[in-house]
C-alpha cells in the first residue's frame, strides 16, 4: 500500500486486496475474466510524460483520460460511455438514435458520449474542456443540477 493506493483507498473507500500481477492474471484466465479499465496514478510530470507516450505509440488502440492531473485512465479503444449507450440503444432500443439522448458529464471521460448523443449537458463545476463542448449548461452536481435539467425537460 502505498501512497497512491491508500489515496485512492480513502477516495473509494474500499481497501484493495493486494496481489501480484501474476496472481492477478492467472486467477482471470482461470474465471475468463479481464480489465476493463486500467488506472495510472503518479506524479503529474510523470503522468504527463506517460500520457504523451501511450498517446504517441498506442492512440488506434486505447482511449486515455485524466480523470486529475496526477491520474490517467487507459481503455480499449472500444469501451467508452458512448460505446455503452450504442450498445444499450443497439440491444435494447433499435428505435432510438443517439441523438434522441440526454446525457450529462463533467470530465474528460465524458467528452466523447456528450458530443456524440442529442443533448449533452454539463454541470457547471465540470472542467473547462466539457464546458466547452457542451449543449447545455446547468447547476453544479451538488446544486441538484442533474435534476433540475430532467425536472426542465420532462
Amino acid at each position: 500500500m502505498d501512497f497512491w493506493a491508500n489515496k485512492e483507498a480513502n477516495n473509494t473507500k474500499v481497501l484493495p486486496l493486494l496481489k501480484s500481477n501474476k496472481a492477478v492474471l492467472a486467477q482471470w484466465k482461470e474465471e475468463g475474466k479481464g480489465a476493463h479499465k486500467i488506472m495510472c496514478m503518479g506524479e503529474e510530470t510523470e503522468i504527463d510524460a506517460l500520457y504523451k507516450a501511450l498517446e504517441n505509440f498506442f492512440s488506434s488502440e486505447i482511449m486515455l483520460y485524466r480523470s486529475k492531473p496526477t491520474y490517467i485512465e487507459i481503455t480499449h479503444h472500444s469501451v467508452s460511455k458512448k460505446t455503452a449507450i450504442e450498445v444499450l440503444l443497439n440491444n435494447c432500443y433499435p428505435k432510438f438514435s443517439i441523438k434522441n439522448i440526454v446525457a450529462f458529464g463533467d470530465n474528460y471521460n465524458d467528452i466523447e458520449m456528450l458530443k456524440a448523443v442529442g443533448l449533452g449537458v454539463a454541470v457547471a463545476n465540470a472542467i473547462e474542456e466539457v464546458l466547452q463542448i457542451a449543449n447545455k449548461i446547468t447547476d453544479t452536481n451538488k446544486n441538484d443540477g442533474v435534476a433540475k435539467v430532467i425536472q426542465e425537460l420532462f
